[in-house]
This record gives C-alpha cells, sequence and structure tokens, in this order.
C-alpha cells in the first residue's frame, strides 16, 4: 500500500478493536448494548459515545473500504483486462484461508471441550446471545461446508462475525462490475446515488455501503470529469468548511443502534433511513475528509496503528473462537473468587494480547504459505 493510504491501515486498527470491544459488551455488559432488552437507558445507548461498542460501525468502515479500494484499483489503473470471474476467484481465494483456519480453529477446541462459553450462567451475563452460538454438535462434513462454502453464500455456523464474509466476496464484485462499467462515464455519480437508492428498497442496506465506498473513490481518484467531482473539489478546498464536514462525519459515523436517540431520532422518520445508511454516510464522509487531511492521515499512520491494521482481519476472524474458549474459561475461574465486573473485565484483559499474538503468527504463517506454493507453482511452470 502506497505511503498515502497508510492511514487506513490505523482505521482497520482501530475497527478491529472496536469489533471486540463490542462482543465483549454484548456478552458481559449487555445494557450497554441493548437497552431495551434490558430496561436501563445510558450514555453509551443513547449517544455518540455508543461508536466505543458498536462493533456494526467497524463492518460498516469495512465493507465501505472494500468499496473505497476497489474502485480506486479501478480508476487508477489504465488498463483492468482481467475478466470479472477470475476476479471472483481470486477474492474467494484471498478470503479462504483465514476463514479455514479460524473455523477450524473453532472445530477443535469444541471437539476437545476447550469452549467454555455454553457452560456460563451467571444472571448478569447475556446468556441468551452467548448460547447462540457453537451449541451444536460439531462434524466433519459441516466443518468442510462451513470452511468453504456457508460463509461465502449464508453465515458461518462456528465463527458469528462471519456473516460478513459473503458481503465481502459479493461487494466487491458489485463494486468491481459498477466501477468497470461506469469509469468514463459523465453521470457516474448520479448513478450511483440511485443505485443505492434502489438497494435500500430492493436489497439488503449493506451492499449500498460498499457503493458508497466507490462513490468516494470516483470523487477522490477518476481523473474523468464529472459535475460532482468539480462540486467536490471545490467545498475541499475551503478548510473550514473540511472541518465543519469532519465534524458531521463523526456525528453520523457515530450513530448508535438505539433508533430513539434524541440526537438522531428525526433522521430515522425520514423515508429509506436506517442507522446503517446514516453510518455509512458519516463513514464515507470521514473517508473523504481523511484523504484531504494530513493531520488526521499522520495521527492514523502511527507505526503501532498501522502494524495492527496489517492483521485486523485476521484479529477479526480470531477473536471470536479465543473470546468464547480463553476469555470465558478465565471468566468462569474468576467469577468463584472476585466481584463481577473484576471477574469480567480481567479475563478481557488477558485475552486481548493473546488474540493480537495469535493474530499475528497466524498472519505471519499465511504469508510463508502463500509464498511457498507460489514458489512451487512457478518450479511446476518452468519444469
Amino acid at each position: 500500500m502506497k505511503k498515502n493510504l497508510l492511514y487506513l491501515d490505523g482505521m482497520r486498527a482501530l475497527m478491529a478493536i472496536n469489533v471486540i470491544l463490542c462482543h465483549f459488551v454484548c456478552v458481559y455488559f449487555p445494557e450497554m448494548y441493548f437497552p431495551e432488552k434490558v430496561g436501563t437507558l445510558n450514555f453509551f445507548a443513547t449517544t455518540p459515545l455508543n461508536v466505543l461498542v458498536n462493533g456494526n460501525v467497524a463492518v460498516v468502515f469495512f465493507f465501505a473500504l472494500t468499496g473505497f479500494l476497489v474502485g480506486r484499483s479501478v480508476f487508477i489503473k489504465k488498463n483492468n483486462d482481467i475478466s470479472i470471474i477470475d476476479k471472483l476467484k481470486t477474492r474467494y481465494i484471498r478470503l479462504l484461508p483465514l476463514v479455514i483456519v479460524a473455523t477450524l480453529f473453532t472445530f477443535v477446541t469444541m471437539q476437545t471441550g476447550l469452549q467454555y462459553h455454553l457452560s456460563i450462567t451467571s444472571e448478569y451475563v447475556n446468556t441468551s446471545f452467548l448460547h447462540s452460538y457453537c451449541n451444536f454438535e460439531p462434524t466433519l462434513i459441516n466443518l468442510i461446508s462451513h470452511s468453504i462454502f456457508w460463509p461465502f453464500v449464508d453465515f458461518s455456523a462456528y465463527i458469528g462475525p462471519f456473516w460478513t464474509i459473503k458481503y465481502e466476496l459479493w461487494g466487491y464484485i458489485i463494486v468491481l462490475i459498477y466501477a468497470t462499467c461506469l469509469k468514463k462515464s459523465r453521470s457516474r455519480e448520479w448513478i450511483y446515488l440511485i443505485v443505492i437508492v434502489v438497494m435500500a428498497i430492493c436489497l439488503d442496506s449493506y451492499y449500498c455501503i460498499f457503493i458508497m465506498g466507490l462513490f468516494v473513490a470516483d470523487l477522490c481518484f477518476n481523473t474523468n470529469p464529472s459535475f460532482l467531482k468539480n462540486v467536490y473539489q471545490k467545498l475541499f478546498n475551503k478548510k473550514p468548511l473540511v472541518f465543519i464536514l469532519f465534524l458531521i462525519s463523526l456525528y453520523f459515523s457515530c450513530c448508535p443502534m438505539y433508533e430513539k436517540s434524541s440526537l438522531y431520532c428525526f433522521w430515522y422518520k425520514l423515508p429509506l433511513l436506517n442507522h446503517i445508511l446514516l453510518r455509512g454516510f458519516g463513514i464515507a464522509l470521514f473517508l473523504l475528509v481523511t484523504n484531504n487531511s494530513i493531520i488526521i492521515q499522520k495521527i492514523l499512520s502511527v507505526k503501532p496503528l498501522v502494524a495492527l491494521g496489517h492483521i485486523s482481519f485476521e484479529t477479526y476472524a480470531l477473536h471470536w473462537p479465543i473470546m468464547l474458549s480463553l476469555q470465558a474459561g478465565l471468566f468462569l475461574l474468576f467469577e468463584k473468587q472476585m466481584n463481577y465486573s473484576s471477574a469480567a473485565l480481567l479475563p478481557f484483559i488477558i485475552t486481548l494480547p493473546v488474540i493480537y499474538i495469535v493474530s499475528f503468527l497466524t498472519s505471519f504463517l499465511l504469508k510463508q504459505t502463500n509464498k511457498l506454493v507460489k514458489k512451487c507453482c512457478t518450479h511446476t511452470k518452468k519444469a
């Protein structure tokens, strides 16, 4: 990745942490995420602070980022002669190894009795959420099917967060088709807007987020002229206006899940809008602002964040089975010896570095395996 896009790795790192916090809170402090279910409202559920524990923010960011990067790759390349089918295969192969590793990890911990989340019965824990996952008899057949097929078309029975994999595969293809077909059209941005509205009405609104990311990439990297591109260039030449847009982007990006929040209830009254689309608009605007702000780019490009951003996909995939096994086991051990909050927080603090260490090791091993496979393929072709 080019230096001027390192800030995206920083954002990936923050979003991966966001997902981990979300799943921790959903289980051990559910009142911060499910206010209507527990009957307790708090500032985390009803204000922009919800962003700290709302994993859907990260999901929407990852989808918008996919649209942004796919669009960028199409717009900056003069020739793009690889077929859509080949691109689909490449994307599938890109996602597949980590899906297999995470699913196999979960399968092994289930078979060996190392997943302890089903043993938690504390009245303070959201057991209905916790017991919804990996609560079945694992077999070799469903291991294989949920490693190579089901996550890419529906869901994963082993890894809860892998409901996003099908979007990452098919959203990628949708963006690629639109970017390739509309690259030179002068009215392309209006088509994007129409597609977003149509998708919001007829399809799952998550696919709209990919088009929003593509829209941002078009404004930033497409050299073909258009009306909205001219407007964009004029707007972002004015620093005071950029700062205002930055604040607006934060406001919408941090839209909470709780739809009756007084700060956001007006938007929910408008047709088609929901928290996903509001969040998508905010994140798309944030990408636009960040692309034009050296200060934000420098903040997000600090080396520790960039390093963690490089393993964000591994973190996203592997935190789940580790939290259901190690963290849940430690909670069961500690709850007998200390108060509830300490018994919940201490395992999280212990588990967090483990998640990152395992993610780093997995990333390293997958890269080495990939290099070895490429080397073998090269020798085979020469032979």
